[in-house]
């Protein structure tokens, strides 16, 4: 995700996955993206979050569509973008 204003990283992005089975697996690990622990968790909707977390969009995607097939990511490295994301997830949920 990029600051609106600055267009630097804002440290976190969203990863979507063809079904929510997808998830539960990557949820259990410790993620470690470029030499950083990063926070990994189920997105949370729109409608329940507080409106100080959705500024933006943007994330990568692995397949599908819904906040039951998102996760966040945060705590990122800023030179990590979409397509590191998108790679990194794939071939974790491959395993």
């Amino acid at each position: 995700m990029m600051d609106r204003q600055t267009g630097k990283s804002r440290g976190f992005g969203f990863v979507e996955f063809s079904a929510s089975t997808d998830i539960d697996p990557i949820l259990r690990e410790r993620h470690v993206i470029n030499e950083k622990v990063c926070d990994v968790k189920s997105a949370v909707d729109r409608e329940t979050a507080p409106p100080s977390i959705h500024m933006g969009m943007g994330g990568a995607v692995v397949g599908g569509q819904g906040e039951e097939h998102k996760i966040f990511v945060g705590n990122l490295k800023a030179e990590v973008n979409s397509d590191y994301l998108k790679t990194y997830f794939e071939e974790k949920s491959e395993r």
